[in-house]
């Protein structure tokens, strides 16, 4: 690829991330248990407006915006899914408050490294 190629591409690659919209983030998550064969399974749906939002006012997140909030909703679903698996019985109070606590402090990293860039 030549240079003026690689520059193009380059330019393309950076309009079409500042123009980047999200409008709904997914994140699941599911806790097995080899054991007793059980397991949880969560999954979340956040909605941030959409592209036909009345009078163009859309409530729709940058991309950076939408790192974010995937990294907290990410961090609630796999809480959440720790404290049922520990209801449900497929692991005990004490695994869920370690994972829990494991959990919490590695998507405060991912969101704090989001802040460093």
């Amino acid at each position: 690829m030549t240079q003026d190629k690689k520059e193009q591409l380059r330019a393309t690659i950076l309009k079409v991330r500042g123009a980047t919209r999200v409008s709904q983030i997914m994140v699941s998550r599911i806790v097995k248990s080899g054991r007793n064969g059980g397991d949880v399974f969560v999954s979340l749906t956040a909605n941030y407006g959409s592209p036909e939002d009345e009078g163009g006012e859309s409530e729709m997140l940058t991309l950076d915006e939408a790192k974010v909030a995937a990294h907290l909703l990410g961090k609630e679903v796999n809480i959440l899914a720790h404290e049922q698996a520990a209801a449900g019985g497929i692991i005990t109070s004490a695994q869920m408050e370690r994972a829990s606590e494991h959990i919490k402090s590695n998507f405060n990293h991912l969101v704090t490294r989001l802040g460093e860039k």
